[in-house]
């Protein structure tokens, strides 16, 4: 809005009409005397007003009956002609005031307007950004479960692993254990050697003298062919009783 002297144009406007105003009811006064019909408007407004005038006087004092006498024409027109002044400033001012009200209730309307507009836009802002927030959300949410899936799959992966390097490592432990074993009892072996005599030695001595007697029972005759085969027999159990405790021995 337009300013002079920091007052505003409407409101400097309206106060510069109200101060013309009765220099102006002044010319209508003067020109009533002078007019002829001006003059004869005021007549009748000066005479009029007299008579309401004393009506109203009349009423308040509770006088009935009275007699109401015409003012003089000079009278009643510079009474017309003060109440046209009168009115002409009266409706300068509430056209005035009108103006200013209607002026005042359409800025107020306009600043209602942009408050409302202020705040629907806002509350627009606000939901876009609800909206963009919870877009985001879902694709963080999204991040966070695939994420969740692969440090899922590489833990089992990583266990696994380690699960298959602890299944190695108890088989290398078992291995060691095992061939530390088999060295010990190798080693008892070449100690007791040179002592004992191998059984396998008594039992092809055994398997000799016995296939002897087997042979000699065959030159025998077949009357002997039975106790021959009997015998037989029981080398052969004998021969696999000590073969098994020897293979028994060595893993003890």
């Amino acid at each position: 809005m337009a300013t002079v002297f920091g007052l505003p144009m409407v409101k400097l406007g309206g106060l510069v009409i109200r101060t013309l105003t009765k220099p102006l009811a002044k010319v209508v006064k003067s020109r009533s005397k002078i007019h002829p019909g001006l003059n004869a408007v005021c007549h009748k407004l000066g005479q009029g007003q007299h008579r309401v005038m004393i009506k109203f006087h009349m009423g308040f004092r509770g006088i009935q009956s009275y007699t109401i006498k015409d003012l003089p024409e000079d009278q009643a027109v510079e009474k017309g002609a003060d109440l046209i002044g009168e009115l002409l400033i009266f409706s300068v001012a509430v056209a005035v005031a009108s103006y200013e009200y209607t002026r005042s209730s359409a800025k107020n309307k306009e600043t209602e307007r942009r408050a409302e507009e202020a705040k629907r836009k806002a509350e627009q802002e606000l939901e876009d950004r609800f909206e963009k927030l919870e877009m985001q959300v879902i694709w963080l949410e999204g991040k966070l479960a695939e994420l969740g899936h692969i440090v899922e799959h590489d833990l089992e992966t990583r266990i696994g692993e380690a699960a298959g390097e602890a299944a190695v490592q108890q088989i290398e432990r078992d291995l060691q254990r095992f061939e530390s074993r088999r060295r010990r009892h190798d080693a008892l072996r070449q100690q007791e050697r040179p002592q004992t005599q191998p059984e396998g030695a008594r039992v092809s001595v055994k398997l000799t003298e016995s296939s002897l007697s087997v042979t000699t029972s065959g030159v025998a005759g077949p009357v002997e062919g039975d106790s021959a085969a009997a015998g037989v027999g029981g080398v052969v159990a004998s021969a696999w009783g000590l073969t098994y405790s020897a293979i028994a021995g060595l893993f003890r």
